[in-house]
């Protein structure tokens, strides 16, 4: 997950930031590729609500987060 804007080092941010609240609902202003979403599924993140989920959502993080059992609406 090289490719976040904000670099791999904010994406472990996301994750531990929600692995450690044990937040399991996310409200994301602005999904783009998906990175950051990815993250928080991957911080354990069940829910995430989005508004604005578009179709430049990459594929590999669209199934990182399905494959985490995480829904995304």
């Amino acid at each position: 997950m090289t490719n976040e804007v904000g670099g791999r080092a904010y994406s472990d941010i996301l994750r531990s930031i929600t692995n450690g609240l044990r937040a399991k609902s996310i409200m994301e202003i602005g999904t783009g590729w998906g990175y950051s979403a990815r993250a928080f599924a991957e911080g354990g993140a069940t829910t995430i609500v989005t508004v604005d989920y578009t179709d430049r959502m990459k594929a590999e993080n669209l199934a990182a987060i399905e494959a985490s059992g995480a829904s995304l609406q």
